[in-house]
């Protein structure tokens, strides 16, 4: 049986950028422009790199550094701009197969859009494919900081082409991936006229109010970070610049009252800065040999450079 074309995919960026003290942390004021710049042109040579995929870059006007595609005017704050991006991204259901919001400094590598069209396949309208979002230390060394950050999962798990799948207790991975189908289901089930905050702030709670009707699964097995994820360059402010090795992704807080809850919080947080500060000063040293450099795959698909500034 021949394969189908592939889907077409609509890929929505919402892009922001006011240097100095603003409304968004991270890249989006603190870069340098031409820095940023670079890292939105990355990101959306990625997008459009992936066949028969349109996209649109939504913004606020005069806080851009790439042409927009939608000028978003009508809000009481730049922090509403995930959820008007989302909106407008819905009111195109009807004209695409797939649909992407994105952050403006997430790189999608076109398998991970291949990994959720057979997911879909293979899985119910409830059930998400959701890639891990990796980040690279100082030291060459590839992790997900959405588990880093909230190392917590739910019980429920299934299994995928040989994988261990379960949903995290963190929905955010600075992108949402949907099939048409899905959106719909979304639309129906997930308020899109709201604009609060429900997880962490506004930029995490556009993508998570949208996710809420799912079961969003991840590969949970370190081991497989690589299998399914998305590339964030700008690190997250907590990220810290070499992570100390010891895999950090929990499987379950431990409930139990033990010996651990009489030590003063302060203890094993110091004694974790100093492992990392020890393993630190090792790691760069010597660079990390990965098996698999998200980079490398990156640069195929832009044709090229994929870095990590």
């Amino acid at each position: 049986m021949e394969a189908g074309p592939p889907p077409s995919v609509f890929c929505v960026v919402a892009h922001y950028f006011d240097q100095g003290p603003g409304v968004f942390e991270g890249g989006s004021s603190r870069a340098q422009p031409e820095l940023r710049r670079r890292t939105v042109e990355e990101c959306l040579a990625a997008a459009r790199a992936i066949p028969r995929s349109t996209v649109e870059v939504a913004g606020v006007p005069g806080k851009s550094l790439v042409p927009l595609d939608v000028e978003m005017t009508d809000m009481s704050s730049p922090m509403l701009l995930p959820y008007e991006t989302i909106s407008y991204m819905a009111s195109r259901v009807d004209e695409f197969d797939y649909f992407v919001f994105a952050e403006d400094d997430i790189i999608l590598p076109a398998r991970t859009l291949q990994n959720c069209v057979e997911f879909d396949d293979e899985s119910g309208v409830f059930e998400i494919l959701h890639p891990n979002r990796l980040e690279q230390d100082d030291s060459g060394f590839w992790y997900c900081t959405d588990l880093y950050a909230n190392p917590t999962w739910t019980y429920t798990a299934r299994r995928w082409r040989d994988h261990s799948l379960r949903v995290a207790l963190s929905p955010h991975s600075g992108c949402v991936i949907l099939s048409k189908e899905k959106l719909k289901f979304a639309m129906e089930r997930s308020d899109l006229s709201f604009r609060g905050r429900h997880f962490s702030s506004e930029l995490e709670s556009a993508p998570a109010n949208l996710l809420q009707p799912f079961q969003v699964f991840r590969f949970d097995d370190p081991d497989d970070l690589f299998e399914h994820y998305v590339v964030h360059r700008d690190r997250w402010k907590l990220s810290p610049d070499v992570l100390y090795r010891p895999n950090p992704y929990f499987s379950f807080h431990d409930k139990r009252f033990s010996w651990r809850d009489l030590v003063p919080p302060i203890v094993p947080r110091l004694w974790r800065d100093f492992r990392r500060w020890r393993f630190a000063r090792d790691a760069m040293r010597k660079p990390v040999e990965a098996s698999f450099d998200p980079n490398r795959e990156l640069r195929k698909q832009i044709g090229g450079d994929a870095s990590t500034e």
